[in-house]
This record gives C-alpha cells, sequence and structure tokens, in this order.
C-alpha cells in the first residue's frame, strides 16, 4: 500500500518544521520527493509555493524560507527536478539554524533566553507535611436540644393538610 501524495506546500513545510522530514530528505532526496509523490517538481514550482508557505509557518521558519528564496542566484529557477532538489536543500539547511521551541508559543516567547540552571532536579521533601488525623478533643460532644434553639417569628405548627386529595 503506498502513501498518499503530499502537496508541495506540506513538503516545503515539514523541511522547515520536522526534523524527521529534514533527515529523510538529507538521506536521499530524490526519494524523499518520489515518496511524497512529488517526483515532477521543479525550481519555479519551489519559487512559486515558497510564499504561500511562509504565510503559514511560524515565524522564524518564514523568515528562514524568505532568506533562504530571496538569496538563489538569477536563473535558480532552471534546472529541473536536481535544481529543486538544491533549493529544497537550500530551505532544510536554513531549518536547521531555527530556535528550537515548543508548538504555539508567541515570536516574543521563543527569543527568551532558557536558563534551565535553577530548576528542581529532585523531588521536594515532604516530611513535614502532616500524616495522621487532627486532635478533635476540643469540639463539643454533645448536640444541642432543639428547644434550646432560637426559633423567634418562625411558623412552627404544621398546615392542615386535610383536604389534599387521597389515593387515585
Amino acid at each position: 500500500m503506498s502513501l498518499p501524495a503530499q502537496t508541495l506546500h506540506d513538503f516545503v513545510l515539514n523541511l522547515l518544521t520536522d526534523d524527521a522530514a529534514r533527515s529523510a530528505f538529507a538521506a536521499d532526496p530524490t526519494a524523499a520527493l518520489a515518496n511524497a509523490g512529488l517526483s515532477d517538481v521543479t525550481p519555479q514550482d519551489i519559487q512559486d509555493v515558497a510564499p504561500l508557505v511562509a504565510d503559514y509557518a511560524p515565524a522564524p521558519a518564514a523568515d528562514a524560507l524568505e532568506s533562504v528564496m530571496s538569496s538563489l542566484p538569477a536563473g535558480a529557477a532552471q534546472g529541473g527536478l536536481q535544481g529543486a532538489i538544491a533549493q529544497l536543500a537550500a530551505v532544510a539547511d536554513a531549518a536547521h539554524s531555527l530556535p528550537v521551541s515548543l508548538p504555539g508559543t508567541s515570536a516574543a516567547e521563543r527569543s527568551l533566553p532558557l536558563d534551565t540552571s535553577g530548576l528542581p532536579v529532585a523531588t521536594p521533601d515532604l516530611s513535614g507535611l502532616p500524616v495522621a488525623t487532627p486532635d478533635l478533643g476540643d469540639l463539643p460532644a454533645s448536640v444541642p436540644s432543639l428547644s434550646d434553639l432560637p426559633t423567634g417569628g418562625l411558623p412552627i405548627a404544621t398546615p392542615d393538610l386535610g383536604g389534599l386529595p387521597v389515593g387515585g
């Protein structure tokens, strides 16, 4: 059973954002394109899809893609499959220099320095937590009489239920 064809947009986006896709492409670019159903891709196809991928990609990946595409020499849209592979290799190489970030983080969060030296690496000491039941000796041991409760102006009488129909 063969895998469904992948769009060129998804292929380029994966090169930017997925280490496994970059590794597979680096190992055998022609096979990676063939497995994605993109054996006939051209350099012009890459140049046409790059702005669309940049619109959808996370900010650092989009910036890297735009930088790579703008630095291609004149006539880079020529060269058939090998030219396309060269362009995609440049995209994959640019992705290697991207900062590592968690999904869903903003550009500002990704630019913050990451200092993990103050993070705890061991479980905290829990020996100071109480594990026995508290002493309940100070609580009253008897229940007050209901006659001692203040009833004030509360209606205490039971309503007359004699007029209610009983039975069916």
